[in-house]
């Protein structure tokens, strides 16, 4: 156990199905998980008046710090919920974060560089803290039932109810609800049960994670190292937890043992190298990690609703596990009617404008442009008709974008420091037909497109959403050898920009066309 931390152990109360076998109770909503995300949900539903039955197989919080940041959005909907102040005055508030090459800072962010915020950019504290302020607010939120070691084993989704077999360390049961909401994490059993795939890719890689108890000087931000001198060609990441618990991630590399690189004599070398040998320090909690970006085609199945990590996995670069999770279920509303449908943004069959596996934010064009390039980067006119009707079938499903406008507020304007196609938001579309497709669709109805632009490794179009947004729908085109290619000058490539502060050259070939040469297609 951790020397920081007394893990609570909930009592597991035999259920009253057990003594009345004959009779199968009817529940509204079933939450199986408790975890952050199916503890939200629960809550979430619970505060809004709908009866709640919530189920987990184990019997106390989540086992090591696991995820540890939650931004400001994550923060106001705990607020809601009514954990918020506890994390925040448990945990250690940060706004900005320091990005190293080696020895030198290269880049830095602050979350919220203008002061008078109710909440910081981002809070650190350890997921077992989460998970028992949330177990505290579930057990006194009226119409909200708990039940430990209560493991589902059954599901048998229908057309108006969902049926559902429980085991429990007493004997198993039978249950029917309305709606069940699947919050049971990354491996979801439920999800194995009813044949329902998962895709995307696991990232050939490993991620040692050390949490260690120490007092140190260290200011609280996120620091983040490329090529470190204590942990040469990998990278690392640091930060400040409660209790005097700083995480650090090393990178390890795929062919590393976990086994082996979680013990003691391999940890402590690695932390020594960074803090230097007359820091005293304590292990609390190590565990390696790959990670993976994957989701589920669709996050509903009649009536059985997948959240979190049973539906949708990201890298933990990023924080956006919990943080995700805690918002998507802000999206879902459930009538509890059994003849109801449910609306959720998330969670439709055929969204209108979905988030790819990996969407990429502030990608740029080259510099040099058309005269029609150029002209649709001057400023939109938000208000076209046009658009406003016929962008949202234009667009191609791939999963759910959500961009809010503040009428209160002035208008967001562009950063006048950069051009106006600068700032973009960068979606992947399946093809380069879909992509073309696309195009044609959208200048049938009016509206400008720049491209299809070859990045070598994918093309792109771009445009103006009715809001103003800029948009990037991009299609892969990446040829065999291209990565190898890049991922052997990618340190030299760090370091030409560090002396020089220009573009380096060394990756000429994706700009200047050789590459059609240098990596023929397959066939």
């Amino acid at each position: 156990m951790l020397k920081t931390y007394q893990y609570p152990k909930y009592p597991f109360v035999r259920p009253a199905e057990l003594d009345h076998p004959e009779q199968t109770r009817h529940v509204p909503v079933v939450v199986v998980g408790a975890g952050p995300v199916g503890m939200c949900a629960a809550l979430d539903l619970a505060q809004k008046g709908k009866p709640v039955l919530l189920l987990d197989d184990d019997d106390t919080v989540s086992i090591g710090s696991r995820g540890v940041c939650y931004a400001k959005r994550a923060l106001e909907i705990l607020d809601r919920l009514g954990v918020g102040e506890r994390v925040v005055q448990k945990g250690v508030s940060w706004n900005v974060g320091r990005t190293f090459y080696r020895n030198d800072e290269v880049f830095s962010f602050n979350l919220v560089p203008e002061p008078d915020h109710h909440r910081p950019g981002m809070v650190n504290l350890q997921q077992y803290y989460l998970e028992e302020y949330l177990v505290d607010a579930c057990r006194a939120t009226p119409g909200l039932e708990m039940r430990w070691k209560n493991k589902v084993i059954a599901v048998t989704p229908g057309e108006t109810v969902v049926a559902l077999r429980v085991e429990t360390p007493e004997g198993a049961y039978s249950l029917t609800c309305d709606w069940l909401i699947v919050a049971d994490g990354a491996r979801s059993p439920i999800r194995h049960m009813l044949g329902l795939d998962i895709e995307g890719k696991i990232f050939m890689d490993r991620f040692l994670i050390a949490d260690v108890v120490m007092k140190a000087d260290f200011p609280a931000e996120r620091w983040f190292w490329f090529d470190p001198p204590f942990h040469p060609g990998q990278s690392v990441l640091l930060h400040k937890q409660a209790d005097n618990v700083w995480r650090i991630d090393f990178q390890l590399g795929w062919d590393a043992d976990p086994e082996l690189e979680k013990r003691p004599e391999r940890v402590i070398p690695r932390i020594q190298a960074m803090l230097g040998d007359d820091r005293e320090f304590e292990l609390e909690w190590v565990s390696v990690y790959t990670f993976q970006c994957r989701r589920m085609n669709r996050f509903n199945h009649g009536r059985v609703l997948f959240v979190g990590d049973a539906a949708h996995q990201v890298s933990p670069f990023g924080a956006r596990g919990a943080n995700s999770g805690t918002r998507s279920i802000c999206c879902a509303r459930i009538n509890t009617s059994r003849h109801a449908g449910v609306r959720s943004t998330q969670t439709q069959s055929t969204p209108r404008l979905p988030v790819p596996p990996i969407a990429t934010v502030g990608r740029t064009e080259p510099k040099r442009r058309s005269e029609r390039s150029r002209s649709c980067h001057s400023t939109p006119n938000p208000t076209s008709t046009t658009r406003k009707n016929t962008l949202s079938t234009t667009i191609p499903p791939v999963t759910t974008s959500t961009r809010f406008e503040l009428p209160t507020r002035p208008p967001m304007g562009r950063d006048p420091n950069t051009p106006a196609w600068t700032q973009h938001i960068a979606f992947e579309v399946e093809s380069m037909d879909v992509l073309l497709e696309t195009k044609a669709r959208l200048e049938a109805e009016g509206i400008e497109v720049v491209g299809p632009t070859d990045h070598a490794l994918f093309q792109s179009i771009y445009f103006f959403d009715p809001n103003g947004h800029r948009i990037e729908l991009a299609a892969n085109t990446l040829r065999p050898g291209m990565l190898e290619a890049l991922d052997k000058v990618k340190w030299e490539m760090l370091e030409a920009w560090r002396q020089t502060k220009r573009a380096p050259q060394h990756a000429r070939w994706m700009h200047d066309g050789r590459y059609k040469t240098m990596f023929p297609e397959s066939q």
